[in-house]
C-alpha cells in the first residue's frame, strides 16, 4: 500500500464525464495502447505546466486520491471533497485524446482511477481530518499532502468514507 495522498481539484463538465463516471473506452479515438485490455476506465489529468508535472511525476499507482469539485461548479455554490479513490495506470495521451476527453483542455498526462467512491465532504471535515487550521482552504491544482498530516493513508480513507 502506499504511503502518498494527493488532493486533486476537479472541474466540470470534465468530472461528470471522466471520473464521476467510466469512460466507455471503444469511444476514444487514439488512446494509449496501455488501456486497449479495458473496456471503461475512470480517467484523470494534469493541465500542462511544470507545477502541475512535478505532481504528476510523483504520483505512483495505488496512491490515495482526494477529489475537491469547486463551488462554482455546484448548485449550492459550496465547494465539497466529492470523491476518493486511487491511482492505477499513468499513460500519456495523445494531443487528441487529450482534447477528445477532456474537451477544454489539452492534456496529456493522464491517470485511471480505481477504487473509486463517492464521498461529501465539506473543506472542515477535511481540515478536521488532516489536522489543518481553519480555513485552509483547498488545492488550486494537484498537491501530495505532507505524511506528518496524517497516521496512515489507509486511516485517512477509512474516516473519508465513514
Amino acid at each position: 500500500m502506499s504511503k502518498n495522498l494527493f488532493r486533486i481539484t476537479v472541474d466540470e463538465p470534465n468530472y461528470s464525464r471522466v471520473l464521476k463516471e467510466p469512460v466507455e473506452l471503444g469511444d476514444v479515438r487514439n488512446l494509449s495502447s496501455a488501456l486497449n485490455a479495458e473496456e471503461s476506465v475512470r480517467l484523470w489529468a494534469v493541465k500542462p505546466g511544470p507545477g502541475n508535472a512535478n505532481t504528476y511525476d510523483r504520483l505512483q499507482p495505488d496512491d490515495a486520491l482526494l477529489f475537491y469539485l469547486g463551488g462554482k461548479y455546484r448548485p449550492d455554490g459550496e465547494g465539497r471533497y466529492v470523491a476518493v479513490g486511487r491511482v492505477g495506470k499513468k499513460f500519456r495521451g495523445d494531443e487528441e485524446s487529450g482534447r477528445e476527453l477532456f474537451r477544454n483542455v489539452n492534456v496529456e498526462n493522464m491517470y485511471t482511477i480505481e477504487d473509486f467512491e463517492l464521498i461529501s465532504k465539506t473543506k472542515k471535515d477535511i481540515e478536521r481530518i488532516l489536522g489543518y487550521d481553519a480555513d485552509h482552504g483547498h488545492p488550486n491544482g494537484p498537491h501530495r499532502v505532507p505524511e506528518d498530516r496524517y497516521s496512515s493513508v489507509n486511516h485517512v480513507m477509512n474516516e473519508l468514507m465513514s
